[in-house]
């Protein structure tokens, strides 16, 4: 399910760039200013804040939560 989830992402553009260390391959400025979104995963099931400034901004979301939620979306959990 998550491999099939992953393909639909790709299929409508987004794109992957792994194994990647914030802060010694890429700066998080040089992240904001090139790309128009940016989701940094960390590898777990389990969301939790980063405690870096604009986490609690309007329309930044906990990528775990988010999956979650489309996940029961598209199964038809919820509408």
């Amino acid at each position: 399910m998550v491999r099939e989830s992953i393909k639909q992402l790709i299929d409508i553009g987004v794109i992957f760039h792994v194994n990647i260390e914030v802060g010694k391959d890429i700066t998080v400025k040089e992240l904001l200013e090139k790309y128009d979104a940016v989701i940094i995963a960390t590898g777990t099931w389990k969301g939790r804040k980063l405690g870096i400034p604009g986490e609690d901004l309007p329309n930044v979301y906990n990528v775990m939560d988010w999956i979650f939620e489309y996940m029961k979306y598209k199964l038809g959990y919820s509408n």
